[in-house]
């Protein structure tokens, strides 16, 4: 058990310093309502929220990146993970921030860990988004301790949003006073000069809210790989989250589940043209290595689907071929 403590340990802090950025483990889950386990009773029944999209996502991990800075820090210094929080001291942080565990992230640190320069009007947008995510239906998110003080993940009822967004630089009267002192001075150098940096405080709330904080507090989490973020066209994002958050390989998807995760209106949509769409996106996946292969398309119209085997190890890259392991004539 510590030999396999240890591995995780390092797995982290690898994937860390690779430019990983720490993800909530049962995200895709919770968008998507992916499980195989026929034991499982938990499903979402509805997501809403300006459809969800990849940078919105992708901005969100930045934000969970962050809040796993707590420990992530004390993994670089020590070599190990900190001890989880139990119910008592993560009650506490929950009630010291006004029923809210608080993150607060400043659009140059998402620039930095999403490795994009996007414009602040891009981030603010999307980072505001965040707040408009919303779901209803059973989930794994109460954190209960059993008769034999063990914790675990109960099956309860969810409903609404589980985040609100403040950015300190919105007019006075859209932001608490307690967070007006957050405002930084004008920038002195550099291309932003002369402006000043916005600062996000996001408040996850709600029953899903302080599960999703509690898993990514307590190192409940997975990480996504930094040419993930760099090279990825959004609709590539969506599929991978989808297929790498499951638990299993091969996966299929067929074109009305893919409808789903991407946004699009079924009633609305050309398939033929849609399925082209799709192989280019699954295509991405296995020329930057987040798949290892895909079948040919299978069935026709909403039948379409494909099969997808992911790639073992995922997170990196394959090693060079070395010159002694080529084939020679």
């Amino acid at each position: 058990m510590i030999n396999k403590e240890k591995h995780s340990n390092s797995s982290i802090k690898a994937m860390v310093k690779h430019g990983g950025l720490v993800t909530d483990r049962e995200w895709p889950i919770y968008l998507f309502g992916l499980t195989r386990d026929e034991h499982e009773d938990w499903f979402i029944r509805k997501v809403c929220g300006h459809d969800l999209n990849a940078i919105m996502l992708d901005m969100l991990n930045a934000v969970t990146h962050k809040m796993s800075e707590w420990w992530t820090d004390e993994l670089e210094e020590t070599g190990k993970m900190p001890r989880k929080l139990n119910q008592t001291e993560f009650d506490e942080l929950w009630r010291i921030s006004d029923g809210a565990i608080e993150v607060i992230i400043r659009e140059s640190e998402i620039r930095k860990f999403l490795k994009k320069n996007y414009p602040k009007e891009f981030i603010y947008k999307h980072m505001k988004r965040i707040g408009h995510i919303s779901l209803e239906g059973r989930a794994p998110v109460a954190w209960r301790q059993d008769r034999f003080g063990q914790y675990h993940w109960t099956i309860c009822e969810v409903a609404g949003g589980f985040a609100d967004v403040i950015c300190v630089t919105d007019p006075p009267f859209d932001v608490p006073e307690r967070f007006r002192g957050l405002r930084l001075p004008l920038r002195k150098k550099g291309r932003w000069k002369g402006t000043e940096e916005d600062v996000y405080v996001v408040r996850f709330i709600g029953t899903w809210g302080k599960a999703f904080a509690a898993s990514v507090l307590n190192q409940r989490v997975k990480m996504m790989p930094e040419r993930f973020y760099k090279y990825l066209s959004p609709t590539a994002k969506l599929l991978c989250r989808v297929i790498t958050g499951t638990n299993y390989s091969p996966i299929t998807l067929d074109i009305v589940q893919c409808a789903e995760i991407l946004s699009w209106k079924l009633e609305k949509m050309n398939i033929p043209l849609k399925a082209i769409l799709i192989e280019k996106a699954l295509k991405e996946l296995v020329r930057y290595f987040l798949v290892d292969k895909i079948s040919d398309r299978k069935g026709k119209g909403e039948s379409t689907c494909w099969t997808i085997w992911k790639r073992k190890n995922w997170f990196y890259l394959p090693e060079p071929e070395k010159q002694s392991d080529k084939k020679t004539i």
